[in-house]
Formats: C-alpha cells, sequence, structure tokens
C-alpha cells in the first residue's frame, strides 16, 4: 500500500483548501449505476508519471474492489493523456464512467476539508482517499516557514 503524506510548511493567503474524500462512500454512491463501476474496473491506460519508474504507458483498472475495499488510481488529466498517447480514444461508456466520477468528486457531501496550518501533518492510504485541493491566492504570510503556500507532500510504502 502506499501512503500518502502532507505537510504544510505555510497555508495560502486565501483557498488551498486540502480536500479528502474516502474511496468507499463513492463506490457506495456508485452502487446504483453497476455499469459506471464495471467499466471503471477495466482497464484505462495510463502514464507512468510518478506512478512507476518508467515513463511509458501501461494499463491498469481506476478502480479495483477487495476484501480490504475499494481502491482507487485516479488523475483524470493523466488518463486523458495517456489514452491520446495510446492511439485509443474513449469509449462513449468510459466518457460516461469518468464524467460520473469526476461528478461525485465535487460532490460537498463526500467531502472532508481538514484545515492545514503550518505544521500540520496528514497522512492517508493513497488509494483509499481521493485527494486535492481547492484554488489559492498565494503570498507572504507573517511568521511563515516559507514564502507563499508550501506543502510538501511524499509517499511511503
Amino acid at each position: 500500500m502506499k501512503y500518502l503524506i502532507l505537510a504544510c510548511a505555510a497555508p495560502a493567503l486565501v483557498g488551498g483548501e486540502t480536500i479528502l474524500i474516502r474511496a468507499r462512500d463513492v463506490v457506495e454512491r456508485l452502487a446504483d449505476f453497476p455499469e459506471v463501476l464495471r467499466t471503471l474496473s477495466e482497464p484505462f491506460w495510463f502514464e507512468g508519471r510518478g506512478m512507476q519508474a518508467e515513463p511509458g504507458l501501461f494499463q491498469m483498472p481506476i478502480l479495483t474492489i477487495s476484501a480490504e475495499g475499494p481502491s482507487f488510481r485516479y488523475l483524470r488529466s493523466y488518463i486523458d493523456s495517456a489514452h491520446r498517447r495510446a492511439g485509443e480514444p474513449f469509449t462513449a461508456e468510459q466518457t460516461y464512467a469518468l464524467d460520473m466520477l469526476d461528478a461525485l468528486l465535487e460532490t460537498g457531501a463526500l467531502q472532508q476539508r481538514p484545515a492545514m496550518r503550518q505544521g500540520d501533518v496528514l497522512i492517508a492510504n493513497d488509494c483509499r482517499v481521493f485527494h486535492g485541493r481547492t484554488s489559492f491566492i498565494d503570498g507572504p504570510r507573517p511568521g511563515a516557514w516559507t514564502r507563499g503556500r508550501c506543502m510538501l507532500r511524499y509517499w511511503i510504502e
């Protein structure tokens, strides 16, 4: 399992909230759409950026469900790019499944937004928790350790 460690060296002036969504909550919402769950469980093209040592293309499902629960690997822009590079445009079913997933990830009711302050550390299972952030305005903050927003991100096995 890979874990995400996110440490706040300095928050943004405005915005930049961390967004967390449990994979289990997403799958529960998708239970009414079995065709979407099936499509997300089929292979998609991915780029190796940040996921493997080689920067090439590879295939894997976005969603895997095991006895431990659901696991996601998802970054739409990388998947879009990988499909273009592979010369395999999305099927109508894939586009619908990705659009459904994106819409769910924008659902405020599923989101947790912990307030990250200077010195805070967050640890999450990278495949069982979706993570992102809101837009932000940057600039120096009095007493901050760095000039402007600075989040340190690490992945460990």
